[in-house]
């Protein structure tokens, strides 16, 4: 895989209660390679960080290399609907100007292991429209095992 190719690249990952940064990182290393993996830009798409009714979402997101916590990407509740909150568009043209700008791939963590069960894969689907849109080539989503 080509830089070009990693840097046109959403990635998502879920993280449930037994999984660490050190599965983040060995994911993302499979994913983009060694050199890439230290500079994506991990994105924390939970609408809170503490408190949250499901046991899995509490606390801050195993991330190797931090993370942003972008909480308009959030979602009400454990549920693959994603409820586009106020401030959705700006925080969806903010991580797809990431994209364009610093050329690196993003990875959108949530809590929900599964991307079938979570609303990441919404998310994803309308950071890659707006990301397409800015830079007239294709962007790919993969969801992280």
């Amino acid at each position: 895989m080509t830089d070009q190719d990693t840097a046109s690249t959403i990635l998502t990952w879920g993280y449930s209660l037994s999984r660490s940064s050190e599965d983040l990182r060995r994911a993302l290393v499979a994913a983009v390679g060694e050199e890439r993996a230290q500079g994506v830009i991990v994105v924390d798409i939970r609408r809170s960080r503490v408190g949250s009714r499901n046991p899995h979402a509490r606390g801050r997101c195993p991330s190797p290399t931090g993370a942003i916590w972008v909480r308009e990407l959030g979602n009400c509740g454990c549920t693959p609907k994603w409820d586009r909150g106020e401030g959705a568009r700006a925080a969806i043209e903010a991580v797809a100007g990431a994209i364009r700008l610093a050329r690196l791939p993003v990875c959108l963590v949530c809590a929900e292991a599964d991307a079938r069960k979570c609303h990441r894969r919404e998310v994803a689907e309308a950071i890659r429209a707006e990301a397409e849109r800015r830079m007239g080539q294709a962007c790919r989503i993969v969801h992280l095992p």
